[in-house]
């Protein structure tokens, strides 16, 4: 009987979350200042899981996103400790997690690789014999004298690869690592995977693509929403999972020949063809219909004659793995959904995946700008910095996370508790290079903003004096030692900092006002003169504000405001507003039962659109609608 490599027993693991998001950390901090704390929910990403695997086994994980995959892959590992339960190992593990998270950034790919071998537990005569090897694996030959600092991410992922697999293990664990590099390098590190399978390791994967699972593994399980729903032979697994996710022609990938199952496709697609032809020519005939009367509704804009099929692509509703916290945002005209567990890009177009993961944050929050987004957990440790196709790091920071920024070159301003002093002001470049370093002792830093060439930045503190908060923002700019202009913002409270262009704003919980130039102020919206509710931006940066004079008003004015100061559109509404959002030129805003979307600029109405109190959110791209509707987001095409 084959040796027992691992055993997994009861495992569960808990997390604390709050209960309501606070994305600008401002009422973490004022509740801290006034000695209250954040109420916390319960949330068991693992519950109850229980399996063993033996040499030579290969079992493929499968779920959803937020479902506990790669949770459950870093408790086996030993990264995270569990809640409860006990993992049994009695086989050297090798994680393939995270590739390259252990690589220090000023070090050469060859230091590096000394390195990391020490972090797996490989001497350096060991590393020696080996280093050859490495290298050829990688195809970084030209490389290992570069700092890794210089190195795109899908380079530090193929060293990684290459020196995690130049190991000898009895248990394999991957999460997604056979999707590294470009196409040729993907197809080289599966064979490295199949050839050590062979020789006896046994593997535990995580796969969003059910074909490969299917070539690689010879058992599967299915988890949903942290507890092991299915554990069996690979095929019967497979097949419960392709009909909960409508994945059924991924079941016969590699099933048949591949040139016997494309040319069967033209043949198909051939015969179709000429059937339709003699449809319509016996049609024409039988009816004595003229050609010339129908030929315009089939030319293109060019005369060209042309007939095509579309096939329905549309993967909307799409289904998010919570329903909690989720903030909908649009990068590089991408839709990007942030929950309680992942970050997901769609393609707008059809509701398709592009690119996702599961961040691991208590309070996860996110910023953009341009084609990047950082996701930083606000009041925990670490922050990444993605683009809508990879991630570029993720910093594992000595101090708490008060909040961050990104400029649309990539550049990070973030805020954390100080060590000697209340807060620290950080802004690095993506090559990981610090260009501020301010040690703030005014107060705790609760928003932070950069501007789009992450030269212009600012912060806002609040402190307590005299039984009082005291609220400030400062302006500084790269390069500068310290701030170069503060503004005093107390009785309000700071909701959020955001620049257009070298134009800051400040949107308070009763007041807008813009700093220009770094160091003149102008009230747009007075200090106390309404109730600030919701806003958000134009795709240049501009506000787009939701206000009331009153607290429990139900009249609400929603304004364009320009950087320079001047409200352009006054949209006056008699509802509650639930959202709103902006693109192109126009603004989409959500009550009860409708959406209503207004030209940006003239503030008349150009659509309206029902719907029912289930839906608590809207995006906007170009005329498209998308909506929240608890775990669905749906798009209504205008």
């Amino acid at each position: 009987m084959a040796k027992e490599l691992l055993r997994v027993e009861h495992i569960g693991m808990k997390f604390n979350l709050s209960k309501e998001r606070v994305n600008d950390f401002r009422e973490y901090v004022i509740r801290m200042l006034k000695g209250k704390k954040l109420e916390k929910d319960e949330f068991w990403a693992l519950k109850d899981i229980n399996f063993s695997i033996h040499e030579g086994e290969r079992i493929g994980i499968l779920g959803l996103n937020g479902a506990g995959k790669s949770t459950l892959l870093k408790v086996v590992a030993g990264v995270f400790k569990p809640t409860e339960g006990r993992v049994i190992r009695n086989g050297k593990i090798v994680p393939l997690l995270e590739l390259g998270a252990g690589f220090d950034k000023d070090y050469t790919g060859r230091e590096n690789i000394f390195l990391y071998g020490a972090v797996l537990g490989y001497g350096r005569q060991y590393m020696e014999e080996k280093y050859d090897q490495i290298v050829e694996f990688s195809g970084l030959e030209d490389f290992m004298d570069v700092p890794i600092k210089n190195y795109s991410s899908g380079m530090k992922s193929k060293l990684g690869f290459a020196i995690a697999t130049i190991a000898e293990p009895e248990i394999l664990i991957l999460d997604e690592v056979l999707s590294v590099g470009d196409g040729k390098f993907r197809k080289k590190s599966e064979k490295k995977i199949i050839d050590m399978m062979q020789d006896g390791t046994a593997v535990l994967f995580v796969s969003h693509s059910l074909a490969q699972v299917k070539r690689i593994c010879n058992k599967a399980m299915i988890l949903e929403g942290g507890k092991m729903i299915a554990f069996g032979d690979v095929d019967e697994v497979a097949q419960v999972y392709a009909e909960m996710t409508g994945e059924l022609d991924e079941l016969t990938v590699g099933q048949e020949n591949p040139v016997k199952k494309k040319n069967k496709k033209k043949r198909t697609i051939l015969w179709i063809f000429i059937i339709i032809i003699i449809a319509v020519l016996l049609i024409l005939k039988v009816c004595e219909i003229d050609f010339k009367d129908i030929k315009n509704n089939f030319v293109d804009k060019n005369g060209k004659f042309s007939f095509s099929a579309t096939v329905d692509k549309n993967a909307y509703p799409y289904t998010l793995d919570t329903a909690r916290n989720v903030s909908l945002n649009v990068i590089n005209d991408k839709l990007n959904i942030l929950t309680d567990t992942s970050v997901t890009v769609l393609n707008p177009a059809n509701g398709k995946e592009l690119y996702t993961f599961d961040h691991g944050y208590a309070e996860p929050v996110m910023a953009h700008s341009g084609s990047y987004f950082c996701v930083f957990d606000q009041g925990g440790t670490r922050l990444r910095l993605d683009t809508n196709s990879e991630n570029k790091y993720e910093n594992n920071l000595k101090q708490t996370v008060l909040d961050a920024d990104v400029a649309k070159n990539g550049t990070v301003l973030y805020a954390t508790k100080g060590s000697k002093s209340k807060s620290q002001l950080i802004l690095q470049n993506t090559s990981l290079k610090k260009l501020i370093t301010y040690n703030c002792d005014d107060g705790y830093i609760i928003s932070v903003a950069v501007d789009s060439s992450g030269k212009h930045c600012a912060f806002a503190t609040v402190n307590s004096k005299d039984a009082k908060l005291v609220t400030k923002v400062f302006t500084i700019n790269s390069g500068d030692t310290g701030p170069i202009h503060q503004f005093d913002y107390s009785g309000t409270d700071i909701l959020d900092l955001h620049y257009s262009n070298s134009d800051l704003y400040v949107v308070g919980s009763n007041g807008v006002s813009v700093i220009s130039s770094q160091k003149k102020k102008k009230d747009v919206l007075k200090q106390g003169s309404v109730f600030v509710s919701k806003y958000c931006y134009t795709n240049s940066g501009e506000l787009v504000v939701d206000y009331s004079k009153y607290s429990s008003s139900t009249e609400n004015t929603v304004s364009y405001i320009a950087s320079s100061g001047k409200v352009k559109t006054n949209i006056s509404l008699k509802q509650p507003i639930k959202s709103i959002s902006v693109s192109s030129n126009r603004i989409a805003v959500l009550t009860d039962n409708k959406i209503t979307a207004y030209s940006l600029t003239k503030g008349d109405k150009k659509l309206s659109l029902d719907c029912d109190e289930s839906v608590s959110k809207v995006v906007t791209i170009g005329n498209n609608v998308y909506e929240q509707r608890g775990q669905l987001i749906e798009l209504k095409e205008q």
